[in-house]
């Protein structure tokens, strides 16, 4: 039911890659493919944006959650 919705479209539009919503409004998973390394780590930056702090800081928490 998300495949083409506006939600969908502008997620793919934001990462610059395939998103999938899969699941209700009320429950569900967003799937954001990622083709490299460097592909990931540029669509991490684009998720922890909102966050405080420098690049430093939000890559060593990075290299925690890998």
């Amino acid at each position: 039911p998300w495949a083409g919705t506006p939600v969908q479209v502008g997620l793919e539009q934001r990462f610059g890659t395939k998103v999938s919503i899969k699941g209700s409004k009320k429950h569900g998973r967003i799937e954001i493919v990622f083709k490299s390394e460097d592909d990931m780590e540029r669509i991490v930056d684009l998720l922890m944006q909102q966050q405080s702090g420098t690049n430093r800081a939000n890559r060593a928490r990075r290299a925690i959650m890998i």
